[in-house]
């Protein structure tokens, strides 16, 4: 139950957050380090509890793992929507209704290079989790990964963020789809963040476990 109540706090953290940033609109940069800040902010305390996942995508891959069971990847999953729908709820209501919730869209058009540019963003934050996560050194890993993945996200905002919305998070797209009940893209921030991470897990085995997948140690 700790562990459910924490990927729920963080979750809804990050969500309200960094869609209070892009809301407000204090700027693209601005938006990038809020990122950056809040999950130094939730990983440090969260991550002896839950692993601090806050996106599915995160949950999935330690799932395939076996670093979780299915129960408790399903509850990890329905805390994390759950949050991030609450989170936006509560901004609604914070700024008013009829706020634009700043959900992550293709910008102009460009879902075909959204849909890739996700794969490509998740697969850098995947990466990045992986292998920061999965140091021999556990002391080092526990003090990086928050400025290591936080530091990612804000890259991939930065850079992404024009074009996609850089979401790298179902969670992030779901709480203001809920909102404004409009799911046209949401399949594109599913279906690209899951192959991203996919492509991440096998890069790291095929780098740090290649006797996982039946390859010789060079």
């Amino acid at each position: 139950m700790k562990s459910l109540l924490a990927e729920f706090a963080g979750t809804f953290g990050l969500i309200y957050v960094i869609t209070s940033a892009a809301v407000l609109q204090i700027g693209h940069l601005g938006v990038s380090l809020s990122h950056l800040v809040i999950l130094c902010a939730i990983i440090y305390p969260f991550q002896t509890i839950s692993g601090a996942h806050f996106n599915p995508v995160i949950s999935m891959i330690f799932w395939i793992r076996k670093r979780i069971n299915t129960k408790l990847f399903i509850g990890y999953v329905v805390s994390q929507l759950s949050a991030a729908a609450s989170a936006s709820f509560i901004l609604s209501i914070t700024l008013g209704k009829g706020t634009n919730l700043a959900p992550t869209l293709p910008v102009n058009g460009m879902v075909v290079e959204s849909f890739f540019l996700e794969i490509l963003l998740t697969f850098i934050l995947l990466c990045v989790l992986l292998f920061v996560s999965q140091s021999h050194r556990r002391s080092i890993s526990r003090g990086l990964l928050g400025i290591a993945v936080g530091s990612t996200v804000a890259f991939d905002v930065f850079f992404g963020g024009p074009i996609s919305g850089a979401s790298m998070n179902p969670a992030r797209t779901f709480g203001p789809a809920v909102l404004n009940l409009d799911f046209e893209y949401f399949h594109i921030y599913v279906i690209a963040p899951v192959i991203g991470g996919l492509l991440a897990l096998f890069t790291f085995y095929l780098v740090k476990e290649k006797n996982k997948l039946g390859f010789n140690r060079s």
